[in-house]
């Protein structure tokens, strides 16, 4: 008996169970803002060189203030230099040393120097940024890129370990240790007061990320019914898209960088205390390791919110089924990295999930953290760009349980290239309009590719796996900053590249088998024999016979 068979009892939509998923989504919700909302405490703000006494010089000449403003942009210097990443007209200045308001501009041209008195910026809009009060502008720009660059690599690094912690202790007591310590972290880099203070906080906050979004999604696969689970994960990366969304909103209503991170943090407190007194711990997952008693505990309370009680017979077949699993695959249940390697289709499937990973943060982040620029109005651009993945989530659910996984996250993987490149090519609303078009698709990529991903690997590595594939894949969030740091000087490369690299995304897409309909694979012999025809030699015949396995419709590898 497979544990899904629980569902016959529970309901497809049981409200214990749902209720609990929902809250604990909203630690996916907190995530996207602690991750993104460096969207908005990097951005860069219009500058100059600061001029220390001019303004006492317009006074004495009577300008008002919109004149002596008009003056002082007349006297910057013009951009005429090679260099594509620099502005020279906000990042040089003259030697204005016995200069007056009625001398002749010519005079100073072969006097030009890097600006020696600091910038002064644009607070129109942004009261206060990190770009701002660092002042990462001209040739320190590139330090913009490394903060963000940084921030992800922590996600990347500690993915794999916190995959395992997960599979060993559970999702909750993870999810809870890992959002304390961001909360916490995040609050004080609030108070940092250098760039590098900054990064370092940002970089170790980072490195609990994982540990909230993976065991999230992953918690959602396993508290619902194999109908249902798209449907659930979908439901979190919504979450996710909306967190992304009210970033935009914080950012509006809080124009200093500090009260804005502070101000995060605060709400994430009342969300946190939610999970810890409200949320159970997966019941599959207890169910999984033998701690059968808290496991039916859970499922009982469940079936209270059921037309049904789950009888007492279901509960002693699962642990006799789950006795003799662990029989025969003893040490298959004992996660750990080295799994992902010991099977050839289970390393090969590993190898295309993680290569699809990569593909879908590359583009995904870069088409996101190039958002900003492609409007006039920041929160405007950044709001609907985040918005347009909760249709993107919601949408692909019900084209992959129509059409199944494969061919959708194909199609979208090759419409987001197609996508990225017609930003290259069009101007003013188009962009606008093809960004929105790239970013629905990429997103529904990134949805179908957790979906994907919990539904080929096993139970007992699905974590470990995931956290691979996440640590690896999370190289493309990182060099998406630097791609898009580069393409300040070289518009259209970044796009041609996030266009190159899902073309080669939709072509290992066809590699993997297809899991619509089909029970999450308990052990990692389920998971090896998903989708593979195995070759048995019947000894009373002399013809092989050959038998698809787990009711898979797809054959990709073939075992002998």
């Amino acid at each position: 008996m497979h544990y899904d068979e629980l569902f016959k009892y529970l309901g497809r939509y049981n409200r214990y169970l749902w209720m609990s998923f929902l809250l604990l989504a909203l630690s996916v919700m907190s995530e996207a803002l602690h991750s993104m909302i460096q969207v908005f405490l990097l951005v860069e703000t219009d500058h100059w060189c600061s001029l220390p006494g001019w303004e006492e010089a317009c006074r004495e000449e009577g300008l008002n203030t919109t004149e002596c403003e008009n003056m002082m942009s007349a006297l910057r210097p013009a951009d005429d230099s090679d260099s594509l990443l620099i502005d020279e007209s906000k990042c040089s200045q003259y030697n204005y040393t016995g200069f007056t308001l009625g001398s002749n501009i010519s005079e100073l041209e072969n006097t030009r120097h890097s600006c020696e008195n600091g910038w002064v910026f644009d607070d129109s809009q942004y009261k206060t940024t990190v770009t701002q009060e660092f002042e990462l502008v001209c040739e320190s720009a590139r330090l913009v890129s490394v903060a963000m660059s940084t921030a992800f690599f922590g996600v990347m690094i500690s993915a794999p370990f916190l995959g395992n912690l997960s599979d060993r202790y559970g999702r909750k007591k993870l999810i809870v240790a890992c959002y304390s310590c961001y909360i916490l972290l995040d609050f004080v880099a609030a108070f940092s007061p250098s760039y590098w203070t900054y990064v370092t906080l940002r970089f170790l906050a980072s490195l609990t990320h994982a540990g909230v979004f993976m065991p999230a999604y992953i918690y959602a696969s396993e508290v619902v019914g194999p109908t249902e689970r798209s449907l659930a994960t979908s439901i979190a990366g919504s979450f996710w898209a909306l967190g992304y969304s009210i970033t935009a909103l914080y950012a509006y209503f809080i124009r200093y960088w500090r009260a804005l991170l502070m101000s995060i943090c605060a709400a994430d407190v009342v969300i946190l205390a939610a999970i810890i007194l409200l949320v159970p711990e997966s019941p599959r997952w207890l169910h999984s390791i033998g701690r059968f008693d808290e496991s039916e505990n859970i499922n009982r309370k469940a079936s209270k919110y059921a037309k049904e009680e789950i009888p007492d017979e279901v509960y002693k077949m699962l642990r006799e089924e789950r006795g003799e699993e662990e029989d025969v695959h003893t040490k298959e249940n004992k996660a750990s990295v080295k799994d992902l390697f010991r099977k050839k289709v289970i390393f090969f499937r590993t190898f295309v999930i993680t290569s699809l990973g990569f593909v879908v943060n590359l583009v995904y982040y870069g088409v996101s953290l190039g958002a900003i620029a492609l409007s006039s109005d920041d929160y405007i651009t950044v709001a609907l760009s985040a918005a347009v993945e909760i249709p993107a989530c919601l949408f692909s659910r019900y084209f992959i349980d129509r059409w199944g996984r494969r061919p959708v996250m194909g199609f979208f993987l090759s419409m987001s290239g197609i996508a990225c490149i017609a930003i290259a090519f069009t101007s003013n609303w188009l962009v606008f309009t093809f960004g929105l078009i790239g970013k629905f698709s990429i997103s529904s990529c990134y949805n179908i590719h957790f979906i994907f991903s919990a539904e080929i690997l096993p139970t007992p590595i699905r974590n470990v796996g995931i956290g691979v594939s996440t640590m690896i894949g999370s190289l493309g969030s990182v060099l998406a900053p630097q791609l898009m740091f580069i393409g300040t000087g070289f518009t259209q490369l970044p796009y041609f590249i996030f266009a190159g690299v899902s073309g080669i995304g939709a072509l290992l897409i066809v590699t993997l088998p297809e899991t619509k309909g089909t029970h999450l694979p308990q052990t990692i012999h389920e998971g090896e024999t998903l989708g593979v025809i195995i070759k048995t030699q019947d000894v009373s015949k002399t013809d092989a016979v050959t038998s698809e396995c787990h009711d898979a419709p797809f054959d990709v590898l073939e075992m002998t």
